[in-house]
């Protein structure tokens, strides 16, 4: 899983593979990017005036740069007063896509835009940090446990860090929560995933239970396991039907968190 920390720094002066920076849709650009503009010789501004890039959700513009960071990604999320959690968490992941398209292993994202976009609207803030850690986590998702890599091949690019910007400390604490909860999903989903994409003579009912003991030990949640006689006494009689064509005797899991 890809690790997420913030860091307390400006996007101008911030050394990175691949800056990403979270446009509203405007005429042309505007705040930083107007000086990140200035540094890679009009090259922002230009796309805006060719309709390359304007800020709408889903667009993305990749620059290279001539600051500390190597490269500009510019990702799109629309106009300022549209914008909600899910529409950031989908652009971190178009942006993480590419960045790893790219062969970017290190990845960093200014929180800039979310600090005006949330000013005076409580805890939207906390909100759109959170969504994006989320899409960029949800997005460099891999399943390879069965794929085999022939010895003459690269081994896949991955993106393995990406750090979160900030210039403001009294926001630090509420983004240090924002990236945690965050973590606890992308880890949830992730695992999620990974059985799912599991064929089903590896995660037979045994090891579903095993693997629920072992995650309800850890999280310190309760979990009890009811066998085939136990379901019947509880009348489960369709469960038990749909259990009938498997070599291994059913499961059914309880988790139980309070």
């Amino acid at each position: 899983m890809i690790k997420i920390h913030q860091k307390l720094d400006h996007p101008l002066e911030h050394k990175t593979e691949c800056l990403i920076l979270v446009c509203v849709e405007e005429k042309k650009p505007s705040g930083t990017l107007k000086k990140f503009n200035d540094e890679i010789a009009g090259a922002i501004s230009h796309a805006f005036e060719n309709k390359r890039f304007g800020g709408k959700p889903g667009q993305t513009l990749l620059l290279n740069s001539n600051g500390k960071a190597s490269n500009l990604l510019l990702v799109g999320i629309g106009k300022s007063k549209d914008v909600t959690a899910e529409k950031i968490c989908q652009a971190a992941g178009t942006a993480a896509k590419l960045a790893e398209q790219s062969k970017f292993k290190s990845i960093a994202a200014d929180l800039g835009a979310f600090e005006r976009i949330a000013k005076g609207k409580g805890g939207l803030y906390r909100e759109l940090v959170g969504a994006m850690a989320e899409g960029v986590g949800l997005a460099l998702y891999h399943f390879d446990n069965y794929k085999s890599i022939d010895e003459k091949d690269d081994p896949p690019s991955r993106v393995e860090k990406l750090t979160l910007l900030t210039t403001s400390k009294s926001r630090q604490a509420s983004t240090a929560k924002s990236i945690a909860r965050a973590e606890k999903i992308i880890d949830a989903v992730h695992t999620a995933r990974d059985l799912i994409s599991h064929p089903g003579n590896t995660v037979t009912p045994t090891y579903l239970a095993e693997h629920a003991k072992k995650m309800a030990r850890k999280n310190k949640i309760a979990c009890k396991l009811l066998d085939k006689k136990e379901m019947e006494k509880l009348g489960m009689g369709s469960l038990l039907g749909v259990s009938q064509g498997s070599d291994e005797p059913p499961v059914l899991i309880v988790l139980e968190y309070n």
